[in-house]
């Protein structure tokens, strides 16, 4: 459902990508003036970064009419 109950809300499923060399952040960067990019720098023992992670999930989503 969307803003007021117009309309409705379909949720996007995020495929993230574990980004292991310097390269790969460099490509992104230059990708990135094409194209909208997001890095998030997850930290798997911080609880902090977990729950901003989830919210994160949770609240993406794209309103469609």
């Amino acid at each position: 459902m969307g803003l007021f109950g117009f309309g409705s809300v379909q949720k996007l499923h995020l495929e993230w990508e574990i980004l292991t060399e310097e390269s790969s952040i460099e490509e992104l960067i230059k990708l990135s003036f094409d194209i909208p990019v997001l890095l998030f720098k997850h930290s798997t023992r911080c609880s902090v970064s977990f729950m901003a992670l989830e919210n994160f999930e949770k609240d993406w989503s794209l309103g469609v009419d």
